[in-house]
């Protein structure tokens, strides 16, 4: 998601230095930080919907969808 440049906003983020240098080392050549904390985000997101499924999976508490009337 690209966001115009006019529609940024500047704010300021408390973070140790270690988190900063972590951050500053993930970041890709010539890639803003709005960017690669979109990108982090969007990251996150797969993440957690794998690790979620895979807990649905282990349970077995689902239906497959076979079994779903059409």
């Amino acid at each position: 998601m690209q966001v115009l440049e006019k529609e940024l906003a500047t704010k300021r983020i408390p973070v140790s230095p270690a988190t900063w240098s972590a951050l500053h080392d993930e970041r890709q050549a010539g890639e803003s930080y709005d960017i690669m904390l979109q990108r982090l985000m969007d990251e996150a997101g797969r993440y957690r919907l794998i690790r979620d499924t895979d807990q649905i999976e282990a349970s077995g508490d689902f239906i497959p969808l076979d079994d779903l009337d059409r």
